[in-house]
């Protein structure tokens, strides 16, 4: 049920600024450890591209149907893992950013963090930093709070298209997970994101109590 580690962002660990040290100094340091985490996230959408295309064929020469047709009806009847469908989806939501998000790369070098921040769904998942990602989590879970204080739905404030294209994504997932494994099987940082994506808030939440969260969830689909 867990795709590869290589549709996830690498671990980065940028250290803090010594007291002693030049605020040049600190930038040249912390910069070089930027270029290499997304040095590491290019290169590993390259290795997602080629597994996807692998998965694809493989799909195709079974005369199933075609992993990225998957719905709500034929997804028990899928060719291929849940951890093979997330790995396609991804892999396709990467590629389709790596052009601008290699053009502001070249541009901006090592000043590329600042920037991205403030334009997160241009950046590649796997060339998210930690501090993007809390930031998209912390305002998708407000935008989602006041859509419930309003009495609205926040998967509106997409477009239509979107929306439905995000739900069919969801309906297949469902099917997947419950057909391949249980929620206990999920990794932890594969727990927080399925949460994330079925509007299941896991901020200040532990991984024990988004498991059930998670499975009362799957039990009512």
């Amino acid at each position: 049920v867990n795709p590869p580690s290589t549709t996830l962002p690498a671990p980065l660990d940028v250290p803090d600024r010594r007291p002693d040290e030049s605020l040049f100094s600190y930038a040249l340091k912390s910069g070089k450890k930027y270029w290499a985490f997304y040095k590491t996230g290019i290169k590993n959408i390259h290795a997602n591209y080629k597994a996807r295309k692998a998965i694809i064929a493989a799909a195709s020469k079974s005369n199933s149907k075609s992993v990225r047709g998957l719905d709500e009806a034929n997804a028990h009847t899928a060719p291929c893992s849940r951890a093979e469908f997330q790995l396609v989806n991804r892999a396709g939501y990467d590629l389709r950013r790596v052009p601008i998000f290699a053009l502001l790369l070249l541009l901006l070098g090592e000043w590329t963090p600042l920037f991205v921040v403030f334009c997160t769904p241009i950046v590649p998942f796997t060339c998210r930093i930690p501090r993007q990602i809390n930031k998209q989590i912390i305002a998708t879970e407000e935008r989602r709070r006041e859509a419930k204080r309003q009495g609205t739905s926040s998967k509106w404030s997409w477009s239509s298209l979107r929306s439905d294209r995000h739900a069919r994504y969801i309906k297949v997932d469902d099917a997947l997970l419950k057909r391949d494994g249980k929620v206990k099987d999920l990794r932890p940082e594969e727990l927080r994101l399925a949460c994330y994506e079925r509007e299941i808030s896991i901020l200040g939440r532990g991984d024990g109590e988004l498991r059930q969260e998670l499975s009362k969830y799957l039990d009512t689909k």
